[in-house]
């Protein structure tokens, strides 16, 4: 899982140390999103309180994570989450998502109520108003967004493979390379894509009434291999 952004801070020639940096504060991060205590995040790292404290500064430094992409991903877990659970006040979706301040968790619900995604009702109760929705931009933060949403059904995939107990649950992935022109290889990826949103829009809505039905991500990719000088292999 390290193998990918191992050869990124390849390219990028990333000095060891600003990886290495990289790495404690991300990691920091991610503990204190699953709402750990300093000392109980000390005694999982095997750090001293001092030297998590010193995280913790350094991460309020740095302010957010790639602040406004991770505003958009705000919006897709409280989207996520009312068609999760059904209509919910603001207090009982603040419960459900800790991990979003609730000055922000307002301010994202008033963008979305704006947007037409939610609807909030006369008692205040929020709703999804919308079948489908899509976050896909072309501006950096929404593909960071994306980036971070492929990301997270891989690591899906990858725990449910070789770290869940649970092996009844579905996880699958393949990978196929093979030759093909530019113009073909176009063409497959929007006939499987098309495919693939009809045969999801039309599970979704038939899970509306299945008690049994779960929540799923499919993640699918094409691409071309790279064949510039940063991923060609150096010889002698």
């Amino acid at each position: 899982m390290l193998e990918p952004p191992l050869v990124l801070a390849r390219i990028l020639a990333l000095p060891v140390d600003d990886l290495q940096q990289l790495v404690s504060i991300g990691y920091f991060r991610e503990l204190r999103f699953r709402g750990m205590s300093l000392r109980l995040i000390a005694s999982r790292l095997k750090k001293s309180l001092r030297t998590v404290a010193t995280l913790s500064r350094m991460q309020a430094e740095r302010g957010p994570l790639l602040g406004t992409s991770r505003r958009i991903g705000w919006r897709r877990r409280i989207v996520q989450s009312l068609a999760d659970d059904g209509p919910e006040t603001i207090d009982e979706l603040a419960a459900e998502l800790p991990e979003v301040g609730g000055g922000d968790l307002r301010a994202e619900v008033e963008e979305l109520v704006a947007q037409g995604i939610l609807a909030r009702g006369e008692d205040g109760v929020l709703s999804v108003d919308t079948a489908h929705f899509s976050l896909v931009r072309d501006d950096l933060e929404h593909r960071l967004d994306s980036l971070r949403h492929f990301l997270a059904a891989v690591t899906h995939v990858v725990y449910r493979r070789f770290f869940s107990a649970d092996r009844s649950a579905e996880a699958f992935a393949r990978v196929m390379t093979f030759q093909v022109s530019r113009a073909e290889l176009q063409a497959i990826r929007e006939a499987t894509y098309a495919a693939l949103e009809l045969a999801v829009h039309e599970a979704d809505a038939r899970a509306a009434t299945d008690v049994d039905a779960v929540q799923a991500s499919v993640a699918m990719c094409f691409a071309e291999m790279p064949t510039d000088p940063a991923w060609r292999p150096r010889r002698g």
